[in-house]
């Protein structure tokens, strides 16, 4: 094993998280950890079946005496949010994830850890091939892209499952149990541009740093620092005359943006303007974003560029950026601390001749939603842009009444001699989608605790994932 993974327990979770960290899996691209999960079903004489969009099901018979229980279904996707630090070199797509532990932490070198939700996966398998543990008929569901719009979950055809409770190992907090998720949709902006010969004398590239980014659900009520609003605030600073060559910024639709560049002419005489409104927007930035205090802006001159955006572009462009919301939008009025309705500004897309953005809208309150996209379709229209719909996820309205969550409620209670908090979350989870399709099942979401999720700042707790899995095992045993 890992010398950074050696030594803890319990032992099978950490060998099984250790082999998927190796394995390439950005979402849209599971073949390889699909093909070793058929592998391991195979090694281990379990039955499988892998649908047409990728899922693959893996099913084990109950403990001996346990043949009469009621099957369980657990859940975990295989994707993760592939992304790092803009000064690593790193190929998702070949090499393995470097783990990195500090005392209770386990974290990955300059790039997403994927414990969202290769946690989930590494607990399913260790399940699977412990035939100590005592439980009865279980179906392991493995779904593919869930980060990128659900699509596994979506494409999961009716008869597949036959089990009545279904617990979904992607939640980020061993002291919450999640009922219920928000809604969401995705959607880009899109607009023709056009482009003119330069006539300045020096060229700027101006890249925003030290930003946290984070979860577009579980992040965006933490004041976190959205690159794309730092830098369009900055460039609305210059009072005099400037162009734009390019503009690129963020990367998932739903994580906020931490990085930012966009490349300007300008004329040599209004350089230390340009130093001047930097050094200002970094402390008026950092006031407002008080995670984010690395914060600052990296200005460095560049060759000369040949086109740049017409100046009616450019206002464009300046215009949209502005006048998009972002952050929070309102909160649960019933829930302490809980957001409702949310939008995230998460990408913006400079080519020759177009601009893209996307954003990612949420909401517990489907039409609070819809009014929310509403209201971005009206300033999209009012601007000339248009609207491009990509994908939704459907909400996932508590049940108080969930006979699974007070079985689980329990056996907290007995492990640790405490009360879990019973939650729904600002955060799109596949229970929402599954329902659809599965009606009547009976769903939870745990796991262990995690943070900085969909950023190269990500974290899993190793104690957490101890604690969790203990309450898993005991949970199957007590079902």
């Amino acid at each position: 094993m890992n010398v950074v993974l050696k030594g803890l327990e319990p032992t099978l979770v950490w060998e099984y998280f250790e082999k998927i960290a190796k394995i390439p899996r950005c979402s849209g691209k599971e073949e390889k950890i699909c093909s070793y999960l058929i592998s391991f079903a195979k090694k281990n004489k379990l039955s499988y079946k892998k649908d047409k969009v990728g899922n693959v099901l893996i099913k084990k018979n109950a403990s001996v005496g346990k043949e009469n229980s009621k099957t369980i279904i657990l859940q975990a996707h295989v994707d993760m949010v592939c992304e790092k630090e803009p000064n690593i070199k790193f190929n998702f797509d070949k090499e393995p994830i470097q783990l990195r532990r500090n005392n209770d932490w386990l974290s990955a070198k300059g790039t997403t850890l994927g414990a969202d939700n290769g946690i989930g996966v590494a607990m399913m398998l260790s399940v699977l091939s412990d035939n100590t543990l005592i439980h009865g008929p279980l179906e392991c569901l493995f779904t593919v892209s869930e980060e990128t719009g659900l699509y596994g979950a979506k494409g999961l055809k009716k008869g597949v499952l036959f089990g009545g409770c279904l617990i979904n190992l992607d939640f980020g907090d061993d002291k919450e149990f999640c009922i219920g998720s928000a809604g969401a949709e995705g959607f880009f902006i899109n607009k023709k541009i056009t482009r003119i010969k330069s006539n300045k004398d020096m060229y700027l590239e101006i890249s925003v740093s030290g930003l946290l980014g984070g979860h577009s659900g579980v992040d965006i009520n933490k004041n976190r620092g959205n690159s794309i609003k730092i830098i369009t605030r900055l460039l609305n600073e210059f009072k005099f005359n400037f162009e734009i060559c390019s503009f690129d910024a963020g990367n998932k639709l739903n994580a906020i943006p931490r990085d930012a560049k966009v490349v300007i002419g300008i004329d040599k005489k209004d350089y230390d303007v340009v130093i001047s409104a930097a050094k200002k927007i970094e402390i008026k930035s950092t006031k407002r974003v008080v995670f984010d205090k690395k914060l600052s802006f990296l200005i460095k001159t560049i060759a000369r560029q040949k086109q740049v955006l017409s100046e009616n572009s450019k206002k464009e462009l300046l215009s949209i950026l502005q006048s998009l919301p972002n952050g929070i939008i309102s909160m649960e009025k019933k829930m302490i601390n809980c957001v409702e309705t949310s939008i995230n500004l998460a990408k913006v897309s400079l080519s020759d001749n177009s601009l893209e953005i996307g954003l990612f809208a949420r909401s517990s309150n489907d039409e609070k939603l819809q009014k929310l996209v509403s209201d971005v379709k009206v300033i999209v229209n009012k601007l000339g842009f248009e609207f491009i719909f990509d994908h939704s996820v459907p909400s996932w309205q508590p049940d108080i009444n969930s006979k699974l969550c007070k079985t689980m409620v329990s056996v907290y209670e007995d492990l640790y001699h405490s009360k879990p908090k019973i939650v729904s979350v600002h955060a799109g989870l596949e229970p929402g989608e599954l329902l659809k399709k599965y009606p009547n099942l009976d769903c939870i979401s745990v796991g262990p605790l995690m943070e900085n999720l969909h950023s190269p700042t990500e974290r899993l707790s190793v104690s957490s994932t101890r604690w969790v899995y203990g309450l898993l095992v005991k949970t199957l045993e007590k079902l």
